[in-house]
C-alpha cells in the first residue's frame, strides 16, 4: 500500500482547476475511515465538508452545499448513509452528481443497494488511499466535463426559443400572403415556415405581369 504522507507530485501536477473542488464526506463515525480527510489533503485538495449523519448532510444541500462529489462511507450499523444516497438521486439537481461509496468488501446486501440506488462508484474497505484519491479526482473531472456540456445544451435551448419568437414576429400575416399571391401569381406561403426573414415588397398594379424586359440586342 503507498502511503500519501507527502503531495504526489503527478497529482499535484494534475489537479489544476480541480484543486478547489469541493468534496463532501459523510461518514458514519469518525472511526470508520480514520484520516479520509488527509488523504485528499495530502494529495492537494482543499475544499472539505464533513458530516457524521446523513440528516447534517442532508442540511447543509438545503441550505446551499454544492458539492463536485460526495464520498459515503456505509456498513451495516448504518444505514443512514443509503438513504441519503437515495434522496440525492431523487432530487432533480444531483442527477449528474458522482458519488461514491465507501463499504466493506464483505457487505454484498449494502454495495448491491448502492449501486441499485444510483452509486456512480464503489471503493472496498481496505483501500488503498493513492487508488481512491485518483478515483475521486477522475470522478470530479467527469463531473465538471458533465456540467458545462449541460450549460451549453441549456444556452443552445433559450437561444433557439428566442429565435423561434423572432421568426414568428417576422412571419408575415396571412393577408400578407394571399395579397402578394394576388399581385405576382406567386405562392410564397411555404417560405414562411423555413425562413427567418421574408420580406413582402408591394407591387405596383398596373406593372405588366409575366412580362420579359427585351433585349438591347433586338432593337438594332
Amino acid at each position: 500500500m503507498v502511503e500519501l504522507t507527502e503531495r504526489s507530485p503527478s497529482l499535484e501536477l494534475r489537479l489544476g482547476e480541480y484543486e478547489n473542488a469541493r468534496i463532501c464526506l459523510v461518514e458514519s463515525s469518525p472511526e470508520s475511515c480514520p484520516g479520509l480527510e488527509t488523504h485528499f489533503r495530502n494529495a492537494g485538495f482543499s475544499g472539505f465538508s464533513t458530516f457524521y449523519t446523513a440528516h447534517a448532510c442532508q442540511r447543509a444541500f438545503e441550505g446551499g452545499l454544492v458539492p463536485d462529489v460526495v464520498i459515503i462511507s456505509v456498513n451495516t450499523l448504518s444505514m443512514a448513509g443509503l438513504s441519503l444516497l437515495k434522496y440525492f438521486r431523487n432530487s432533480k439537481d444531483c442527477q449528474h452528481l458522482p458519488i461514491l461509496v465507501i463499504a466493506k468488501s464483505s457487505d454484498a446486501v449494502i454495495r448491491r443497494e448502492a449501486i441499485a440506488l444510483g452509486a456512480s462508484s464503489l471503493i472496498s474497505i481496505p483501500f488503498d488511499e493513492v487508488t481512491l484519491v485518483w478515483h475521486v479526482f477522475n470522478l470530479i473531472k467527469a463531473y465538471r466535463v458533465t456540467c458545462e456540456l449541460e450549460e451549453y445544451k441549456s444556452r443552445v435551448s433559450n437561444e433557439l426559443k428566442i429565435a423561434r419568437r423572432l421568426q414568428e414576429s417576422l412571419k408575415p400575416e396571412e393577408t400578407s400572403l394571399k395579397a402578394c399571391e394576388k399581385d405576382t401569381g406567386l405562392d410564397i406561403s411555404y417560405a414562411s415556415h423555413s425562413t427567418c426573414l421574408l420580406y413582402t415588397f408591394p407591387i405596383p398594379r398596373d406593372r405588366p405581369r409575366n412580362r420579359m424586359p427585351s433585349s438591347p440586342l433586338k432593337k438594332k
